[in-house]
């Protein structure tokens, strides 16, 4: 099972990591307590508990922001969001429900409707990471 840890930015997830992922990308917890890539097609997987911190690799510890601000390079922004320039400032991202981990500024029209948060600018994100919407 993983920690919670509370910082000056916010909360930090610690969890053993059952897949790879990108910093930024959104993860759930399993019924194991590990980390994997989060998606809005169904639950649990779209119940996201976070974004990564740092890249994770299967097996090993891996850190997810829960709460506060996150800050990522445009390039590590894009990588997520599959967009160019980083975040868009203002723009509300929710959880994909097509690519695993991946965020958009497009809300889902079926299955489950998860906020992630709002784009402070183009590196910095402030998480509201919110229970899944059964649409």
């Amino acid at each position: 099972m993983g920690s919670i840890q509370t910082t000056g930015d916010g909360d930090v997830l610690t969890a053993v990591a059952a897949t790879a992922g990108l910093p930024g990308q959104a993860v759930y917890s399993n019924l194991t307590g590990a980390l994997l890539l989060a998606r809005a097609d169904a639950y649990p997987n779209s119940a996201s508990l976070g974004l990564l911190l740092d890249g994770m690799s299967s097996g090993f510890i891996a850190r997810a922001r829960a709460t506060g601000t996150m800050t990522l390079t445009t390039v590590q922004w894009d990588a997520v969001t599959g967009g160019a320039g980083g975040l868009t400032p203002g723009s509300i991202y929710w959880l994909s429900d097509s690519v695993l981990g991946r965020i958009t500024t497009t809300a889902v029209s079926s299955g489950f409707r998860c906020l992630i948060g709002r784009a402070i600018d183009s590196t910095k994100m402030a998480l509201r990471v919110e229970e899944p919407i059964k649409l």
